[in-house]
């Protein structure tokens, strides 16, 4: 079904709350104004385009002109007026002469029985009570977003009444909310059942997207170095086992994966020189050869990359069936020796975490010379980060530093968050904030980006020549590491990234964070932005760095390619580009290490 879309008609927003009440008996019984919360939906072509909630002071609801729904009981004070119908497609709720706050929420709609999958936009323009402090004002917004966002309800109905519940019972400073919707796009889903009339779970599931065996090699090479069995990955994928077995059978013939004795199956690393060795040691390596840089990376894209920074390399794998296998290069970066590896899973739950922290501590105990570390992939726009003279964009590269004196931390972690009991409004961060005790690296970033032009920059040239080589090394993988063309219309309707006219990569210094929580809520990641000064956010490599510092080396980094909005993970087009030019500027920044 071509262009479908998701008709909400006018005439049918129902707000399933009970029964019509009798406004005019209401009305002759209410001696004194009270204020009420009117509901004026507005559509074009009998699609819902808009709502208005105002906050009016009325002595009986039959002073609102086409009133369809007065609640009673727990509604009492909520008003529905029948839908108007604009002429103009384009038509803007909110025509004050106060400009309104306002928050953009990206919804996705999955309508199983219609395999109908349709993105939208919800625009929430608020307006205030003329006495209400303009300094309050975003505190109280991001009050009102968390509890809407705490349980978020599935239907349109449901959403309106929650809306209007929360600005009359809780959040009095409010005067308006103008709703505008707007539906990004809409398609069928390619499972597509030809009768869904059946099982409403079948018709649930026929909504779903298909297993395509790409997304099998994907979780294999985000385990990498470790394995997978069959059914791990058929129940992380949600598919069947009988799917799955046939695209690893695949993948094998292809010589992209190998099946071990201990029924999992691996990713196999074609430089690798000493491969899935199960319970042998690695060779030995002389002290002459011992690495003093060591990199570390998460996704498959970034071990490419760095690898291809690296001359006369050679790989080691060594499998372990417990979970505790290990990945590294060796090679060359001018004089200096370099040791890369790769995190078997990236994040922020307690075992990715417990994972990361051991095969880093790992790393730095068997190259005990290793005198800095680079965490070198991707990463996301910080909110704000992409306006002004000096804004960050995709394809860019951020190395974490300090900022001044007002941000003087370059890593920060945020786990919790503290609340105003009455406002509920966040007063504080529980972050780990981290600094590099000898800032080598961050002056070398620095001369770099001074002496860098928006025409030629010093690790351009590493990037452009490995191209050939590194396109040859992901031949059997879906990377492309070209720069993607731009779409303004990104992942992030509310967060557009401005175009550039040069293509070049440009390099940013600056505090980078992580945090699951605040990434919950667009205002609190805005906030959180604001307060530490950030410039980019990543997926989360707090015991990384937690390792580092426990072996007692000073000199690290952070490098970051922003491939999207988020933390890196969501940018699939951009990442491999944004890994490219991140380990690129690992490598400027290596060369000129004394």
């Amino acid at each position: 079904m071509a262009n479908a879309q998701l008709a909400v008609r006018i005439p049918k927003v129902e707000i399933p709350i009970g029964q019509n009440g009798d406004s005019r008996n209401l009305g002759e019984k209410m001696k004194e104004k009270s204020d009420y919360v009117v509901l004026s939906p507005v559509g074009y072509k009998d699609t819902l385009v808009g709502v208005r909630l105002e906050r009016v002071q009325l002595s009986s609801p039959s002073e609102v002109p086409d009133v369809v729904y007065s609640g009673q009981g727990i509604h009492t004070g909520i008003v529905v007026r029948s839908a108007q119908n604009s002429s103009d497609p384009s038509w803007q709720l909110t025509k004050h002469d106060e400009k309104p706050f306002s928050v953009d929420l990206k919804i996705v709609l999955h309508h199983g029985s219609q395999t109908l999958r349709q993105e939208e936009v919800r625009r929430l323009n608020f307006l205030f009570v003329s006495d209400f402090d303009d300094a309050m004002r975003f505190g109280y917004v991001q009050s009102f977003i968390e509890l809407l966002l705490s349980n978020f309800p599935s239907d349109y109905g449901n959403f309106l009444m929650r809306l209007a519940k929360l600005l009359k019972r809780r959040f009095t400073q409010i005067q308006v909310i103008d709703l505008e919707i707007k539906v990004t796009s809409s398609e069928k889903t390619s499972l597509e059942a030809d009768d869904t009339s059946g099982d409403p779970a079948d018709a649930s599931h026929a909504s779903a997207e298909p297993l395509k065996i790409g997304d099998v090699q994907e979780l294999l090479e985000h385990a990498f170095p470790n394995g997978m069995g069959t059914a791990e990955i058929a129940s992380t994928l949600n598919s069947s086992c009988a799917i799955v077995e046939e695209f690893l059978s695949q993948l094998e013939t292809r010589g992209v994966i190998t099946h071990l004795e201990s029924d999992q199956w691996i990713r196999i690393d074609k430089d690798a020189d000493f491969q899935n060795a199960m319970g042998k040691q690695m060779p030995k390596v002389s002290r002459s050869d011992r690495p003093t840089v060591a990199i570390v990376t998460a996704f498959y894209a970034e071990k490419l990359a760095v690898d291809a920074m690296l001359e006369n390399r050679r790989t080691y794998v060594r499998y372990k069936s417990d979970g505790e296998s290990n990945v590294y290069t060796l090679g060359n970066i001018g004089s200096h020796r370099v040791v890369s590896t790769k995190l078997s899973v990236v994040g922020q739950s307690r075992s990715e975490k417990i994972s990361a922290g051991s095969i880093t501590t790992r790393l730095l105990g068997g190259f005990p010379e290793v005198e800095h570390v680079f965490v070198v992939g991707v990463g996301g726009l910080a909110p704000d980060s992409s306006d002004g003279d000096r804004a960050v964009r995709l394809g860019d590269v951020v190395v974490s530093a300090p900022a001044s004196s007002q941000y003087p931390y370059a890593y920060i972690i945020c786990d919790s968050l503290q609340r105003n009991r009455d406002s509920n409004q966040v007063e504080c961060y529980g972050v780990k904030t981290w600094v590099q005790h000898d800032d080598l690296i961050t002056k070398i970033a620095e001369e770099i980006r001074s002496s860098s032009s928006d025409d030629s920059a010093h690790w351009d040239i590493f990037s452009s020549d490995c191209l050939d080589a590194i396109h040859n090394a992901a031949k059997d993988t879906e990377f492309s590491f070209n720069r993607p063309l731009l779409n303004v219309d990104g992942q992030q309707p509310a967060r557009s990234y401005t175009a550039v006219n040069s293509e070049k990569s440009k390099l940013h210094l600056g505090p980078i964070a992580a945090s699951k929580i605040v990434f919950k809520h667009q205002v609190l990641k805005d906030d959180f932005t604001r307060r530490f000064g950030l410039i980019a956010f990543d997926a989360g490599f707090d015991t990384v760095i937690e390792s580092v510092f426990g072996n007692r080396i000073g000199s690290w980094t952070l490098i970051r390619g922003i491939a999207d909005a988020s933390d890196g993970t969501k940018g699939k087009d951009w990442q491999p580009y944004a890994a490219l030019q991140a380990a690129a500027v690992m490598k400027a920044i290596i060369l000129k290490l004394p």
